[in-house]
C-alpha cells in the first residue's frame, strides 16, 4: 500500500525545504507549487504567520496553532497573495493581535478552506472574495471583531462576531451569530440559523429555505423568496417584522413591534404580533392564501386578497 507522501508527496514547512522560505520575523512564505504541513506550532514577529505567493498549493496545518509572537505587526494567520488553487486545511489560527485569521490581496480565486478554527481576531475570521470560487466547510471563528467568515459559498460553519458573522454567496447548514450586524448576509440561505442583537437575523437577496432568524432590534428575516422558514424579531423601540419579503410560503413570523409578516405575496403561513400599535398585523401583504395571522393591536390578516 502506498503512503500518503507516495500518492501526494508533502514538504514540510521548515526553513531550506522546497518553496519554502522563513523570514527573520518567523513568517513562512510558500512560492513554489506543491502539498506542503506544518510541524508544530507556529508564532510570528512578522505582519503574517504564512504567506502564500504560488498558485496550486495545499497547507494540511495538522491541528496545530498559528499565533502571535512577541513584538509582531497586525497581519494574518495566512495571507493569499495574488494566487488561485489554494487549499487550507485542519488547524487553528488564534491571537487577538493578528487583524485576520485568514485573508487576501489581489486577484485571488478557487480558494478552499476546510476544518479551521479562529479566534480571538482583531478584525475578521476568515476572509475570501465573494466574485471568485471560493468556499468554506465546517470551519469555525470565535470573536471576530468585525466580519466571521466571508466566502462565495459557505457550509457547516459556525461563527459569532461584531460585523456580519456569515456574508457569502450561498450559506448552507451553518450558524450565525453577530452582535452588532447582520447574523447571515448572503444571496441564497439554506438550512441555517442567524441570530443578531443589532441587524437582520437573516438576510439573503434571493433565497431562504428551512431556516431561522432572531434579531432583538430588527427584522428576524428579509429576503426576497422565503419557504419553510421562521423569523422572530424582538424590535424593542424599533418597528420590525418577524418577516419581511416578496413571497412568504410555509413560515412563521412574530414581532414585538412590528408584523409577523410582511410581504406581496403569502401562502400556507403564520404570523402573529404582539406589539400593541393600531399599523402592526400579524400578516400583511397584497396576496394571502391558506393563512394564519393574529395581532394585539391591529388586524390578524391585512390584505387586498385573502383566500
Amino acid at each position: 500500500m502506498k503512503s500518503l507522501d507516495e500518492i501526494e508527496p508533502r514538504t514540510p514547512l521548515v526553513d531550506g525545504a522546497a518553496g519554502v522560505s522563513i523570514g527573520g520575523l518567523n513568517v513562512i512564505t510558500i512560492s513554489e507549487a506543491g502539498s506542503y504541513y506544518l510541524t508544530g506550532n507556529h508564532a510570528t514577529s512578522g505582519t503574517h504567520g504564512i504567506v502564500v505567493s504560488s498558485d496550486n498549493v495545499t497547507i494540511d496545518l495538522r491541528g496545530h496553532t498559528i499565533s502571535r509572537g512577541s513584538g509582531a505587526v497586525f497581519g494574518s494567520g495566512v495571507y493569499l497573495n495574488n494566487i488561485s488553487n489554494v487549499r487550507i486545511l485542519n488547524g487553528i489560527i488564534d491571537d487577538t493581535d493578528l487583524n485576520n485569521g485568514v485573508f487576501f490581496g489581489g486577484t485571488v480565486g478557487n480558494v478552499e478552506v476546510r476544518n479551521v478554527i479562529v479566534r480571538n481576531t482583531a478584525v475578521g475570521g476568515i476572509i475570501l472574495p465573494l466574485n471568485t470560487p471560493s468556499a468554506v466547510y465546517e470551519s469555525t471563528v470565535a470573536s471576530a471583531t468585525d466580519t466571521g467568515i466571508q466566502a462565495a459559498l459557505i457550509v457547516g460553519c459556525n461563527a459569532s462576531a461584531t460585523g456580519v458573522a456569515l456574508q457569502g454567496g450561498t450559506v448552507r447548514t451553518s450558524n450565525g451569530v453577530s452582535f452588532g450586524a447582520n447574523g447571515i448576509d448572503a444571496a441564497n440561505v439554506f438550512e441555517s440559523v442567524g441570530i443578531t442583537a443589532v441587524g437582520v437575523g437573516i438576510q439573503a437577496t434571493k433565497m431562504i429555505t428551512n431556516s431561522q432568524g432572531t434579531s432583538a432590534d430588527g427584522d428576524g428575516i428579509n429576503g426576497a423568496m422565503v419557504v419553510n422558514s421562521m423569523g422572530i424579531s424582538n424590535g424593542g423601540d424599533n418597528a420590525a417584522n418577524g418577516i419581511d419579503a416578496d413571497h412568504v410560503v410555509a413560515s412563521n413570523g412574530t414581532s414585538t413591534s412590528g408584523h409577523g409578516i410582511l410581504a406581496t405575496n403569502i401562502g400556507q403561513s403564520s404570523g402573529i404580533s404582539t406589539s400593541t400599535a393600531d399599523t402592526h398585523d400579524g400578516i400583511s401583504g397584497d396576496i394571502v392564501t391558506a393563512s394564519y395571522g393574529s395581532s394585539t393591536g391591529d388586524d390578524g390578516i391585512h390584505a387586498l386578497t385573502v383566500g
